[in-house]
């Protein structure tokens, strides 16, 4: 959708070059040619010419009803689509002399509804007894969200179709409150900004002991909110407990005493009570693509201090996006959009209304899927074996070049041993030499894919590290969702592997799936670029990779010995070297190499002044200076 890495309604434009035989354009999309979407809706789309399973280079095409996106790629020009809030939208690809269309008709999302049983409830201690949330008028495919103001919400139960249900629990709280659930059903999936949006009101009243103190023997009666309780009779000391229930919005009670001869006292009682939160907010979707065109849905209720609807205007912002301005609906609900900021990381919606009453909404905004990998060693050079150690860092950003800091890093290495570790400055592989130096260099292979997702909505073709490709589920923001369960158009159900790849061998062509969070098919299109490698829209990066070298050297140096003869010549030898015979190299500045081997005596004339001599091991070619 909108704010996605990769859209669920996947539609690509492909631009072509003139061939010798002229391709027809053709739109790809999960939304087909008269069908309907949700006024708003955001998602990507293409439009691609083929010839066959050939995928054609891409000549000058022209795009009206949406906006062309960057790309790189020569056989695909990507669309993002934004429906209008009524009526009908066409879609025009021309090009070559040619023009392709694509309508769709915008239609209201049917109604959603939530309700709360019971419809109001008193705390005590804090704790409530069993209330349940019901949600009614489900899309096919989608799963509603749900909100509390305060408190928390059990897992959604499935009581049928477009039917959900749902326990509430509340915060522990002693004082009332008034509870706000907000319910979201998006088109066509979780990462739509495009929603059918319902909320209810639980008022919660607190069932409390309520202490006070009078004359002895007084009987006593408190009347709060037109209810009136006890009497009680207080003791020999004057002191009182009475039973009350308080409903949110009531701040003052009245009591009332009656002694043994009849005179009644009436007194005003402050309950001390915090003022009721009016104001709820939330957003929809919670997770958003940094730089993707993504925007979400803000929802603000605001009610009265007894859980009515309210008729204050609140002022909303976000700490790092950007908040429109507010559109009022009925019911004392407003709606906005977010657009998140440029960069990855947490943010936080703030709603308050002029009595100070403030609610936040926590949103996430993520980095792309992983696209470009790099990877350093320090140091370069270990000695095998040893109990020395590399460290490899890794950086992993998206298409877009941000850093994606929850990436999946895997490192293996040829011979020595790799740990992937996460520490505060990022993610990094240790790596350890092997028992052996020779031969004298290892490679790390270091791989990255996204973090994994909970509920697909979407299909890709993607690279999986090993020089393969495959098809991938993926959710709203472009995470791989392990043991996805999605079904083909002939019916046959499939469930994706650990790493989110379809079971299922890739070959040229159109393919539809049906995933479990999406009101519409997954459309991928599969085909052949001029070079023969297989192509396909929608994209996904995959798994991506590096390459580090690391040299290794013997742990210990060859010992060479050097003395002069009775005579002045230079004598020198190898005492050891480890595995093997170990020779070594010698030479002197300014002159021709000297012998190579394991012995030797160098002849130094009687004028010639002894200048230093470096000898390097010819297996590792590790140097070092002897002095005679």
């Amino acid at each position: 959708m909108g704010h996605r890495a990769l859209a669920a309604c996947a539609c690509a434009v492909a631009l072509c070059a003139p061939a010798a035989t002229a391709a027809p354009l053709s739109w790809l999309c999960s939304v087909e040619d008269g069908g309907t979407v949700a006024p708003g809706a955001v998602f990507d789309a293409a439009v691609v010419r083929k010839d066959g399973d050939r995928l054609l280079p891409v000549g000058a095409v022209t795009v009206t009803g949406a906006t062309v996106r960057p790309s790189s790629d020569a056989l695909v020009v990507p669309v993002r689509v934004r429906a209008p809030l009524a009526g009908t939208h066409t879609l025009v690809a021309s090009g070559a002399g040619e023009e392709v269309r694509r309508s769709f008709v915008v239609a209201p999302l049917a109604d959603l509804g939530v309700t709360v049983e019971p419809a109001q409830a008193a705390k005590t201690d804090g704790q409530t007894p069993p209330v349940t949330v019901r949600v009614a008028g489900g899309a096919a495919g989608v799963t509603p969200h749900l909100t509390a103001s305060s408190g928390s919400l059990g897992a959604l139960v499935d009581d049928g179709p477009g039917r959900w249900h749902a326990p509430y629990r509340s915060s522990g709280a002693r004082f009332p409150e008034v509870i706000v659930i907000t319910a979201a059903r998006p088109w066509p999936d979780e990462g739509s900004p495009a929603f059918a949006l319902a909320h209810a009101v639980l008022p919660l009243a607190a069932a409390i002991v309520l202490p006070g103190e009078t004359r002895p023997a007084v009987e006593v009666r408190v009347r709060i909110g037109g209810v009136d309780f006890g009497p009680v009779r207080s003791d020999e000391r004057g002191r009182f407990d009475i039973p009350v229930v308080v409903p949110p919005g009531v701040g003052t009670a009245t009591g009332t005493s009656v002694d043994r001869l009849g005179t009644r006292r009436v007194t005003p009682i402050d309950l001390r009570l915090p003022p009721t939160n009016r104001i709820a907010v939330a957003a929809f979707p919670a997770e958003l693509v940094a730089g993707e065109d993504a925007e979400a849905v803000i929802a603000v209720v605001v009610v009265d201090k007894t859980g009515a609807p309210g008729r204050d205007t609140p002022v909303v912002k976000a700490r790092r996006g950007k908040v429109s301005e507010l559109r009022a609906q009925q019911h004392g609900r407003f709606v906005a959009r977010y657009t998140p900021p440029a960069t990855p990381g947490p943010d936080v919606v703030e709603a308050r209304l002029a009595d100070r009453s403030l609610a936040e909404a926590l949103l996430t905004v993520r980095a792309g899927p992983p696209a470009v990998v790099t990877a350093t060693a320090a140091p370069a050079l270990l000695p095998a074996p040893s109990s020395a150690h590399a460290d490899v860092t890794v950086e992993v950003r998206d298409a877009r070049g941000l850093v994606v800091p929850d990436a999946v890093v895997t490192a293996r290495a040829a011979r020595g041993g790799t740990v992937v570790q996460r520490g505060a400055l990022g993610l990094a592989a240790r790596y350890t030499p092997p028992a052996r130096a020779s031969p004298w260099t290892d490679a790390v292979q270091v791989g990255a894919r996204a973090a994994a997702g909970t509920l697909a909505a979407a299909v890709a073709l993607a690279p999986k590290g090993d020089g393969t490709v495959g098809l991938l589920a993926v959710d709203a923001v472009g995470r791989p969702v392990p043991h996805a369960r999605l079904r083909v158009a002939t019916g046959g159900l499939l469930r994706a592997d650990v790493d989110g790849f379809l079971p299922v061998p890739v070959a040229p062509g159109r393919f539809a799936f049906h995933v479990e969070g999406s009101a519409l098919p997954a459309t991928v299109l599969i085909g052949r670029a001029p070079d023969g490698s297989l192509r396909g829209w929608p994209s996904h990066p995959g798994v991506r990779g590096a390459e580090v070298a690391i040299d290794l050297m013997e742990p210990t140096p060859v010992d060479v010995r050097v003395a002069r003869t009775p005579d002045g010549a230079l004598e020198w030898r190898v005492l050891g070297g480890g595995e093997g015979e170990r020779t070594v190299a010698l030479s002197r500045p300014g002159r021709a190499p000297l012998l190579v081997g394991r012995s030797g005596t160098l002849p130094i004339a009687a004028d010639e002044r002894l200048l230093p001599v470096t000898a390097t091991d010819v297996d590792s070619g590790v140097s070092a200076v002897l002095a005679p």
